[in-house]
């Protein structure tokens, strides 16, 4: 399931768009989606989040001193309160994925913000991650703790094992199946579908792939052409343009439209900065974004 979800990257587009460089590194596996980092330096844009189905756990750099919080995914458009000049180094998780590093369940996380000295497993972490000064740093200080919680505990219980089934139709739909569908697939009944995912996520199937969808929905439309979001939207399940509206707003507190505009008009795009490790550099990192292909740095994000 780890190559399918390594194509379920989420969105949170308002960390973006609150500043004018995104650093992210792409993982794809052992439950880790990907790592970003930004500092926030335009007030107002970067304090919202949109629902994405996942846990974070971000770390925030300022004056000295590291703070660390487990953040589960919000239900709809919320505005969390943020500072500029700090920098931020997040971990996300894949959607439907509590992170072996953290004692407890998803279901504890959902709209919620945890330190995570309350719930970490790890207590070397924090003073190790406070040491480490850049983006790749970073990421290598902290794969370092996690590889060694690694759980399998998800897969190893018969309800574990179903769970990780049932997320795994939904990513292959993108969201887009009625639970009488998988009913059908699992051979359980509606009634403990919903009793599995909300004991162990915290919310229910449907908003789960109500989430899902709006999530793949939101990823293409940073690619797409303005003429081509109401064919998008049919594809990703939107039966209706008034259905895509109501969902979208929701999530994001404005119209596909509206939305659409504000990221060509800040250059959404231009703002993000991608690496990926070359082990033939020994570790270093190339990063690129749409106007730089392929340079080789390794990154000072303080």
């Amino acid at each position: 399931m780890e190559e399918q979800l390594a194509v379920i990257k989420t969105i949170q587009p308002y960390f973006v768009m609150g500043t004018s460089r995104f650093y992210q590194y792409i993982l794809g596996k052992h439950g880790i989606s990907h790592f970003y980092s930004y500092e926030m330096d335009k007030e107002g844009l970067g304090g919202a989040v949109v629902p994405d189905g996942c846990v974070d756990i971000i770390f925030e750099y300022g004056q000295g001193a590291l703070r660390a919080r487990v953040c589960g995914t919000v239900l709809r458009h919320k505005f969390i309160p943020s500072e500029l000049q700090k920098t931020y180094f997040g971990v996300r998780f894949f959607p439907g994925v509590c992170p072996s590093i953290i004692d407890g369940k998803l279901n504890e996380f959902v709209d919620r913000e945890i330190l995570f000295s309350e719930v970490a497993k790890s207590v070397h972490l924090l003073e190790k991650m406070s040491e480490a000064h850049t983006f790749p740093e970073r990421i290598h200080t902290f794969l370092a703790e996690y590889k060694r919680n690694l759980s399998l505990e998800e897969s190893s219980s018969n309800m574990g094992r179903l769970l990780k089934a049932m997320k795994s139709i939904i990513y292959g739909t993108n969201g887009e199946i009625r639970i009488k569908d998988i009913e059908k697939h699992t051979g359980y009944s509606t009634r403990y579908i919903n009793k599995i995912f909300n004991a162990e996520l915290g919310i229910n199937p449907k908003k789960f792939c109500l989430i899902i969808k709006f999530q793949r929905f939101l990823d293409h439309l940073h690619g797409a052409k303005a003429e081509d979001i109401a064919k998008l939207a049919v594809d990703y399940g939107y039966c209706d343009q008034a259905n895509l509206i109501k969902e979208f707003t929701k999530f994001t507190n404005m119209t596909p439209g509206k939305y659409y505009r504000m990221i060509q008009e800040l250059g959404y795009n231009d703002r993000v900065i991608n690496y990926s490790q070359d082990d033939s550099l020994n570790g270093n990192y190339i990063f690129e974004t749409n106007k730089t292909k392929g340079s080789r740095c390794t990154p000072c994000v303080k």
